[in-house]
Parts: C-alpha cells; structure tokens; sequence
C-alpha cells in the first residue's frame, strides 16, 4: 500500500528505517495501516488516466450511432400503430 509520510519518522527499533516527510513508500498493508492509524501518514490514491473531452463525445457519437443504425431508425419515431393511437390520445388528454 503507497502511503505519504506526513512529518519525517524514524522508528524506534534498532537498524530501523527513517521515513521522510512527503515522500511516498510502498509498504506492506499491515504497516502502512499502522502508520495511517497513529496519523503519520495519508494513503495515496492512484493517479486516474483522464481521457479529454473531444475523445470523449466521438466515442460517444459512435456507440449511439451504432444502437440508432441496429434499431432502423431513431427509436422514438418507431412507434407501431396501436401506440401512435394511444399516444396522440394521450397528448390531447382523451381516454
């Protein structure tokens, strides 16, 4: 577990480490649990990979062009007959 010392910490054992403030250290989760839990430390979250925005919306752009084309159309326009009936009445507020 990646953790990040928050002021410089030598432990107190013979031929122990020294750890530096800000510096970040992989340890086993059993120590950096120590560590988090005396408040010496802070975890360190992975970085996340952003992916800008204009990869965004034509990746995007695709998926819905893709579900449009295997529908036959736009699926809101696809109504069948029954359902045209119903939903005109529905609008005008008829029964």
């Amino acid at each position: 577990m990646k953790i990040r010392f928050l002021k410089d910490y030598k432990v107190q054992a013979e031929n122990s480490p020294f750890y530096k403030a800000g510096e970040v250290y992989d340890l086993p989760e059993l120590s950096a649990n120590h560590f988090l839990r005396k408040g010496r430390a802070e975890i360190v979250q992975p970085m996340i990979e952003l992916i800008p925005v204009p990869e965004v919306a034509e990746a995007i752009k695709k998926t819905e062009s893709k579900v449009i084309g295997a529908r036959g159309g736009d699926p809101v326009k696809r109504f069948s007959k029954a359902q045209q009936s119903f939903r005109k009445k529905a609008i005008k507020g008829e029964k």
